[in-house]
Formats: structure tokens, sequence, C-alpha cells
């Protein structure tokens, strides 16, 4: 895997050496509250790297003496927004339910529990959803 840094630069060589989501690992998370980002020219390159898929950073600071640069960066996160904020949307369709367990009804308890069992019926079997529906107070 190539990084698409400009060779020599002090971004190549550190690129080299490690990746973000190999620091978050070994702190033990993958959330990331403030990320400030000033590599001199690479900021690019260095946000497309990031897995976002895997990374969940809240605030960006990116400092760019390019002003073209600013517009492709901000580009690329109005790019990816979308796409997480559609990957979070999947997931709480299939497991918001749960926050509301006291308020859903039998049948809409049941109605949600199925369709998760649905999503993962290898690793999900069917009998969770009357295990799931019973375990609500009457």
């Amino acid at each position: 895997m190539t990084s698409g840094l400009p060779e020599g630069s002090s971004a190549y060589r550190f690129w080299h050496r490690i990746l973000l989501l190999d620091i978050l690992n070994v702190i033990g998370t993958r959330k990331v509250d403030y990320f400030a980002l000033d590599v001199d020219g690479a900021e690019l390159y260095i946000l497309e790297s990031i897995d976002w898929n895997q990374i969940d950073i809240d605030v960006f600071t990116i400092e760019t003496d390019q002003n073209r640069d600013k517009i492709i960066i901000v580009d690329c996160l109005i790019v990816e927004l979308p796409k997480r904020l559609s990957a979070c949307s999947g997931l709480d369709k299939l497991f918001g339910f749960m926050t509301e367990f006291e308020s859903l009804t039998l049948g809409d308890l049941r109605e949600c529990a199925t369709h998760l069992v649905k999503s993962s019926p290898d690793d999900i079997e069917a009998s969770y959803v009357d295990e799931f529906v019973h375990s609500k107070p009457s």
C-alpha cells in the first residue's frame, strides 16, 4: 500500500512508521474527541488514509496554507459524513428498540426483535424473539 505522500517529506516518513488506527488500538479505543491535523501540505493524504468505518472522530481542526486543499478537504468530509450517518442509522434501526424497551408494546418488541434476528440469522437464534419479549415486565 502506498501513502501518496511526497517522498522525503516528514509526513511520508511518519506514515510509513505508524497509522492512526495503530495508535488507537494501542490505547484501546476507536473514539477521538478532538483531532488536530497540521502536517504542512499532506493533510489530504492523511485524511484519505483514515478508515472512517473504524474510527469515530468528533471534531477536526485542519490547518493548511493552500486554499485548494481546504476546498478538497471540506469536500472529502462532506462526502464521508453522510456515509457515517447512514452506518449509524442502520445500527439504530437494528438495535435502537432496545433503548425503548419499556415504552414499546409487546407487539412492537416482537416485530423489532424479529427484524434483528432476520438480519443476522447465523448469529442470533430465532428463540431470541420470544426470550426478549418475555423479559419485559408486565
